[in-house]
């Protein structure tokens, strides 16, 4: 009888896996947030999208990561014209390696 090895129940993660953050998580139409990424090509476009309500997805800029694969960018909230307690977000897509991260984000009244 042959025994193998166990398995993980996830798997773990890469350190360079894309991700980013939104400081606040949460704010009005025009308001300016602040975008951070990490885990993206050195030098690569990555474009900036907000998924809105009922798929609404609207491209709001491009921007380059640094050659740490990071970048920093301040966004206005775009008017998502819906007032609705569906899930939105913002999402950054690397053009090159696409790789890919969203992060929850809601429109306040």
């Amino acid at each position: 009888m042959q025994t193998l090895p166990p398995t993980s129940s996830a798997p773990e993660l890469s350190p360079t896996a894309a991700r980013i953050v939104v400081s606040p998580d949460s704010a009005a139409e025009g308001a300016v947030i602040t975008l951070t990424g990490s885990g993206f090509a050195a030098g690569e476009q990555v474009r900036i999208v907000f998924n809105g309500t009922y798929g609404n997805m609207i491209d709001l800029c491009d921007v380059t990561a640094g050659s740490d694969g990071g970048f920093a960018a301040q966004i206005k909230v775009p008017d998502d014209s819906v007032n609705s307690d569906q899930p939105q977000s913002f999402e950054a897509r690397g053009l090159e390696s696409q790789s890919r991260a969203d992060t929850p984000f809601h429109i306040t009244g």
